[in-house]
């Protein structure tokens, strides 16, 4: 089972590139990376499963925190998104 959180949230006013792109590579980039190395090994052992869980903000976003809402939001789409092109016959799962 591979279990990730996204956890990585801006300070009150995140106004940079940068701080934007620490919350997509924690928040988002990391569920490409964890699942590219751990596919593999539960696809040899026959099954597995992975949970993703973002924060509330995915579905209810707050004021002031638009990349750190979207970031939350993009792990729901693409949890979905890989959930729907990984389950067909492969006994993998993939949850929000």
């Amino acid at each position: 089972m591979l279990r990730t959180r996204a956890d990585r949230g801006p300070p009150a006013t995140c106004s940079s590139v940068t701080g934007h792109g620490r919350i997509f590579a924690v928040n988002v980039k990391a569920l490409y990376r964890s699942a590219k190395h751990t596919v593999p090994l539960m696809r040899q052992a026959g099954g597995g499963c992975i949970i993703h869980t973002p924060s509330t903000a995915a579905i209810n976003p707050r004021p002031g925190l638009v990349w750190y809402n979207g970031s939350n939001g993009a792990v729901n789409t693409i949890t979905q998104g890989t959930g729907l092109s990984m389950e067909a016959g492969r006994n993998l799962t993939v949850r929000i």
